[in-house]
């Protein structure tokens, strides 16, 4: 038995650059306060993550809120949590507040889910 390590194999390798790329798979949820809601915030949502690569879901909040529950790379959803901040023409957006997704409840009337 020989004592030098193994090197990774070559999907490791690649697991190992797209972790130091920021491209490893993390879920994030944000609330976004303000006016989103009948301003075609969540079908917005939907095509921007879509764009982004991102998969996930998109509701509006009994509050007044609008609720994203995203998945995908950091570099990715960064880019969905500026996206958010600004948001579609219509809506007004106060603030993004990234939330635990725990916290997103459920049973909402109309979840528009995204790739």
């Amino acid at each position: 038995m020989s004592d030098r390590e193994e090197s990774p194999s070559g999907s490791e390798r690649e697991s190992e650059a797209a972790g130091a790329r920021g491209l490893e798979s993390e879920t994030r949820a944000y609330r976004v306060e303000g006016r989103g809601q009948g301003v075609g915030f969540r079908w917005w949502t939907r095509r921007a993550a879509a764009e982004l690569g991102l998969s996930g879901s998109v509701q509006n909040s009994p509050d007044g809120s609008v609720e994203i529950l995203a998945v995908g790379s950091r570099s990715a959803l960064a880019d969905l949590e500026d996206a958010l901040s600004v948001g579609p023409v219509s809506a007004r957006v106060d603030d993004v507040v990234r939330i635990a997704a725990d916290e997103l409840p459920s049973g909402a009337d109309v979840v528009v889910r995204f790739p």
